[in-house]
């Protein structure tokens, strides 16, 4: 009978249960590394040092840094070249006076528009009259500090006219400004952009931007420096 093979499984079998022992301890925890600082890099270049030789340079030449003449080099002469002067802000504004000494009895003012005013298509306008107290009103509103009289408005596109009406505010009829009841009438034309998406509530959010009352005549023509 041959047992050999028997003998060689068996012997396989006890060599196996022999090496599946217990897991070890866990080892001791070792020693923490070492932190190494690096070297500390070099400074940097001061904004006034122009030749970064790292030293303030007082001179009568191209290599003068202290660029304020304050005979002292630090920030102060880091400033750029002051810019050229932007356009006016009051560049785009025309304005018209027109007497009222003549107006008499009439429930309606009409006004033909000059060509520094027109076309009405490219301009926002803001239109103020004068009482015979001095007192700037803009239109439309009221146009006495009892608040009697209002006006309204409008622009005739087709004729380049602005047209102002007068009414009772307790009635809303028409009534006619006897003469000597309003100085002067003042139309500003604010210019608008062709070349961008400007309009006239664009322009009124600007000034409102800005701090400026737009039924304050006088804040207006401060801003606009029409006085």
């Amino acid at each position: 009978m041959n047992v050999a093979k028997p003998l060689r499984i068996l012997v396989l079998g006890t060599l196996l249960l022999s090496c599946s022992g217990e897991d070890g301890e866990r080892g001791p925890e070792g020693p923490q590394g070492e932190s190494i600082t690096g070297e500390q890099g070099s400074p940097g270049i001061n904004c006034w040092d122009r030749n970064g030789n790292g030293t303030g340079d007082i001179t009568n030449d191209e290599d003068n840094e202290d660029l304020n003449g304050d005979n002292v080099v630090n920030t102060l002469d880091c400033q750029g070249a002051t810019g050229d002067a932007g356009e006016n802000g009051n560049a785009n504004v025309s304005y018209v006076d027109v007497s009222l000494s003549d107006f008499d009895n009439s429930s309606e003012l009409v006004y033909t528009l000059g060509p520094d005013l027109l076309p009405i298509s490219d301009h926002t306008y803001l239109v103020y009259l004068k009482n015979f107290d001095d007192l700037w009103f803009q239109v439309p509103g009221g146009i006495f500090e009892s608040n009697i009289v209002y006006t309204r408005s409008y622009f005739n596109e087709v004729e380049g006219t602005l047209v102002i009406n007068f009414y009772f505010t307790n009635n809303d009829e028409l009534v006619d400004i006897a003469q000597g009841n309003l100085v002067t009438l003042r139309i500003i034309a604010i210019a608008l952009d062709t070349n961008s998406k400007s309009n006239q509530t664009t322009v009124l959010s600007e000034l409102k931007t800005a701090g400026v009352d737009v039924n304050d005549y006088h804040a207006v023509a401060d801003y606009f420096g029409l006085e």
